[in-house]
This record gives C-alpha cells, structure tokens and sequence, in this order.
C-alpha cells in the first residue's frame, strides 16, 4: 500500500492534501523595462507592454527563487525574458508557492498572469482542465531520475521492493504520476512493493537533504533538476534516468519522451503565435540535453 505522509522535519513544507491551494503566497518581481513596446500594436497582454509570468520557485535550474537572494533564476526565466526582450515588453514575475495547477492559471477568467512556466509537461488531461489557456510548441523534453545518496542503488522500480522506504516528489508532478504508475505496474506483476511512503514537498533542496542524512531514500524529479541537486562532493547521485510511464488506458502503462510546454492566455492576442514563432533552432533554449540512453518516443 503507498501512503501519503503530511510532514518530514519542521524545514521541509509538506503537501498532505491533493486539493491543496496553489496560491498560498503571490509574489512579483519585475525586470527593468526596455524603454519602448514595438508589440503593443500586435501582441495584447494584460497589463500593456507587460509580460506577466507565473512560475514556480522549486524546481532548479527551469526555475529558481531564494529569499536570501530574491532575483529569479533558471532557463525558463532566461528563456522568457529574451523573448520579451524582443518584443520590448517588461518582464514581471508573479510567484506561485505550490506547482499543482499552475498551468490554469493564465485561463481567460484569469487576471493573473499572460503565461505560466515551470517546467510544464505537456499532458492531455492538463490541456483539458486549462480552458482559455494556449500550450506552446514543445521547447524542450526532459527524462525522469532519482537522486539517492551515492553508496544506494536504484535501477529500477522493482529495487524498492521489500523495504520500507520513503520516496519524496512534487504533488501533482509528472514525477508523482510516473511513481505511481510504476508502482501499479509492478504490484500487478506480483512484485511486492507495499513498504514504500511516498512523501510529498515543494521544497526540492530539503528533500535532497532528507535523502542525504537518510530520512528518505530518494528523490524523484526530472534530470536536470535532480542533476543541479548533486554537485560533485556531495554525497548524492543521479540515477535510474528513464522515460515517463503514462496510463494509456486502465491499467496499461507504455513510456513516451515528455514534453516542456508554456501556458499561455488565450484571450491575449498575438502572444501565442509570437511565442511559438520564437521557439524554434534560432533561439536555442539553455537547458542542459538528457543523457544520450534511454531514447523515449513521442506519443502518438
């Protein structure tokens, strides 16, 4: 049986409920303006000659946020910020403390934001509970790993059997749901796995030190993600690199590359053809490539 712990040290912010609001603090930052708006006449934002960006601060290097050094970082804020560069808007951050339901957020009855970025899988069933909302071309695939301290092993899923571990993701996260349906897989094959605890944050830097002092036994994330979490030295290690394993229908499961998108509101006009006229091989994202194996297809 996989349970859902609430709490796991008093530094780590844990999500005990799946309906959890999203939007527990609301923060801005804003980029120096460009001094002019060629776009204005093409490109509708909410607010006129402004780029209003949700993001998500936990999950380094696509996005970043520290309250000691509040400026925000990674390659989707990087990426963000050059395209509104070109169009002369004014790029402003507005902070999302949870990542479960950010991509509604720029839906059309949403004031909040004209994009969200976060590191955003591009899923069926999040299209279709964003209405109002345009998800962009795909601007970078990321494969699924885990973070374990360096003397562990995980190979695969079938390494967590017979052990009674905890295994930390986001909420709501493709990390959470390939979890979970290689769990449902495995128990179906007769594996026995009833001894893992997944345990849910938003704090992806706690969680690598729950991993490191042995509190959990791994961390599940994307690769970049979980490769930023284990510098040389530390103790940790990348491992397990994989596909993300989807239910096709009940209870079949097949493995696809998974797909970076941006959320973008519909009600803008022209944002969404100009985004996706700017992602292409000219402006080259700055993530870091997958490792050259596994090599996942896309889906159908």
């Amino acid at each position: 049986m996989v349970k859902s712990i609430s709490r796991f040290g008093r530094s780590t912010v844990w999500l005990a409920a799946f309906g959890v609001c999203f939007l527990s603090t609301v923060r801005s930052g804003v980029a120096a303006s460009p001094g002019n708006c060629p776009a204005a006449d093409s490109i509708k934002t909410l607010e006129k000659c402004t780029l209003k960006v949700c993001l998500y601060p936990g999950f380094k290097p696509f996005t970043s946020w520290e309250e000691k050094d509040p400026v925000w970082r990674g390659w989707d804020v990087v990426y963000l910020k050059a395209f509104a560069k070109t169009y002369g808007l004014t790029f402003k951050a507005i902070k999302i403390d949870a990542f479960l339901g950010i991509w509604k957020l720029p839906g059309q009855d949403s004031k909040l934001c004209d994009i969200s970025a976060a590191g955003i899988s591009d899923l069926p069933d999040r299209r279709a509970e964003s209405p109002g909302t345009n998800w962009s071309k795909t601007y970078y695939t990321v494969d699924r790993a885990y973070l374990v301290r360096s003397g562990d092993k995980l190979d695969k899923v079938e390494d967590l059997a017979g052990r009674k571990i905890t295994v930390i993701v986001t909420k709501g996260s493709t990390a959470d749901t390939d979890l979970q349906n290689r769990l449902r897989q495995a128990r179906s094959a007769g594996v026995k796995i009833d001894g893992v605890t997944i345990g849910y944050t938003d704090q992806e830097a706690e969680a690598a030190k729950l991993v490191l002092n042995g509190k959990a036994f791994a961390y599940g994330g994307g690769y970049g993600s979980v490769l930023a979490l284990a510098p040389k030295g530390s103790g940790l290690k990348v491992t397990w690199t994989h596909c993300n394993m989807v239910e096709v229908s009940k209870n079949v499961f097949k493995e696809y590359s998974e797909p970076f998108s941006f959320v973008v509101r519909g009600a803008d006009t022209g944002l969404p053809e100009a985004l996706d006229g700017y992602i292409s091989p000219k402006h080259p994202y700055p993530g870091t490539p997958n490792p050259p194996t596994p090599v996942c297809i896309a889906r159908p």
